[in-house]
């Protein structure tokens, strides 16, 4: 998915376009080396922006922008399963990221623990 980086945050297509709508564009919105971040939104950037060491969610509706996930976004990613799996009940938000997983290799630890969750908790990869 597409996002925009603003103000050290990062927003889905619709949303760093709507942040773009409502302020005032930089004199050359076109090039990005003339304005930073934090004062304008750049993009938008595939795949979310990059490989992410952590899942990347929109910072003002929440929509998960699916970014490719390193080896420490995985395990990111397992150590809020298994504490699901520990408080018993779990988020809209750990379901979607757990369905991520299918697209990632898993060592057996990994898949014991995604395999688990997805039968405490009904949610299919």
């Amino acid at each position: 998915m597409n996002a925009y980086i603003y103000a050290a945050d990062i927003y889905c297509e619709d949303c760093g376009r709507a942040i773009r709508d409502r302020l005032t564009p930089p004199a050359t919105p076109d090039d990005e080396h003339t304005y930073d971040s934090g004062d304008f939104p750049k993009g938008p950037y595939g795949d979310a922006g990059g490989e992410s060491d952590c899942p990347q969610n929109c910072a003002d509706c929440g929509t998960y922008l699916a970014a490719p996930l390193t080896s420490a976004g995985v395990q990111y990613i397992i150590d809020y399963l298994a504490e699901a799996l520990q408080r018993g009940r779990t988020t809209d938000c750990e379901a979607t990221w757990a369905d991520d997983l299918g697209d990632y290799f898993l060592d057996s630890n990994h898949q014991t623990i995604l395999d688990a969750y997805h039968q405490r908790f009904g949610v299919t990869a």
